[in-house]
Parts: structure tokens; C-alpha cells; sequence
């Protein structure tokens, strides 16, 4: 997500009330989500977009590196297990569920691809991301997250941050660094269905 991400507002604080928290790291990369739009259902986009760390210790973007794994080359093995998941999809004639891509993102978050076995770069780079996000939570008494995390709760931030005028503009951003051409305006189409549906979602 460029060089924004930890100073975009998360949702998941705004909607119940609570104070404002950066989003930190994407589990699933937006660049990565954003290449595969047209072969994830909705609830499964709104999932990837609203399952985040929550704010790290360091300055975090597209440049960071963790334990000698960059961000690119997170965002490309991520990238291409997601791919498996889609292409099996396709082959049964349907999309990736919102089952699936939670699963999907509970293992990239423990270092592991969809099917649970470990791939250095993803556990190495979200170990580093986690041990981040443990410094954090480290250095004060009211830091992490104020509620009940679920993946109803998470599925609908991630609606709401794609209603969103600023995420809005960081999504579609991060569509140009996707590597599928058509990410970007996969992106801008997927932003402007949530726009007219913000309001749905104000009484969580």
C-alpha cells in the first residue's frame, strides 16, 4: 500500500465508537486481493480487507523488510499461493469463498500457505511483522484492539474501509503495484459498489 499504511484509519476502531487504529500489515497484501477480484466472491474481498494486524512499533510500508524478506517479495509468494486457490475454484466453476480466503489468511499470519505447510518468506516476514505488533501492545496500557474480533466483525470493516473516500484511494493504489494488469480498475469498480453501501454497515 505505497508508503500509507500504518497511517490509514482502521475501521474496526470508527465503527464502535472507539479511538482511530493504523492498520499495520495486510495479511493478504491489498495489491495481492486487488489481482484476484473478479474470482473472489464479496465477502471473501471485504475479509481480506479488513484482516490487519493493527498498528506495529516500527514505520511500516511497502519498503519494509522482515528477518531478510522484503515486502515484494512477500506480496509475490503470497500472490501465487493465492493463485492455487483461485485456480481450484475455477476448475469447479465457482469463486473463492470467504471460507476459504479466512483460512487462507489465519495461515499466512502462523507462516503457512493454504494447505498449512510453511514457506520461509511468509513465516519469516510475519514473524517479524507479529514480533512488531508485540512491541506495540509492550509499550502502553491500553493499546490493541478494543473488541471482539471476529469474521463477521472483520468482513465488515473491510466493507466499510472500501466505502471509504481515503482507503479508497489506497486500494486502488495499490492496484498499480499489483502484477495482474487489470488490478487497477478491478480495484476503483470494487471501491465504488461499496461507496453507495457505506451507510448499510454505521449502526455495527
Amino acid at each position: 500500500m505505497g508508503n500509507h499504511a500504518t497511517g490509514a484509519v482502521d475501521w474496526s476502531g470508527w465503527i464502535v465508537g472507539q479511538p482511530y487504529y493504523p492498520l499495520g500489515h495486510h495479511w493478504i497484501p491489498v495489491g495481492v486481493t486487488n489481482s484476484f477480484l473478479d474470482s473472489l466472491d464479496t465477502d471473501a474481498i471485504a475479509w481480506a480487507y479488513g484482516f490487519t494486524s493493527g498498528k506495529l512499533n516500527e514505520p511500516y510500508n511497502f519498503g519494509s523488510n522482515y528477518n531478510g524478506v522484503s515486502h515484494f517479495d512477500y506480496n509475490r509468494v503470497v500472490e501465487k499461493e493465492m493463485k492455487k486457490l483461485v485456480d481450484q475454484a475455477k476448475r469447479q466453476g465457482r469463486k473463492v469463498t470467504r471460507d476459504e480466503v479466512v483460512s487462507f489468511g489465519r495461515n499466512l499470519e502462523q507462516g503457512l500457505e493454504a494447505k498449512g505447510k510453511p514457506i520461509r518468506e511468509i513465516g519469516d516476514f510475519n514473524a517479524g511483522v507479529s514480533a512488531s505488533r508485540a512491541r506495540w501492545l509492550q509499550g502502553g496500557a491500553v493499546r490493541g484492539f478494543q473488541v471482539d474480533r471476529t469474521d463477521d466483525y472483520i468482513e465488515k470493516c473491510g466493507r466499510r474501509r472500501a466505502g471509504n473516500g481515503r482507503f479508497r484511494r489506497l486500494l486502488v493504489g495499490a492496484g498499480a503495484i499489483a502484477t495482474t494488469g487489470s488490478a487497477f480498475s478491478n480495484a476503483n469498480a470494487f471501491a465504488e459498489q461499496f461507496k453507495m453501501k457505506t451507510a448499510k454497515f454505521a449502526p455495527l
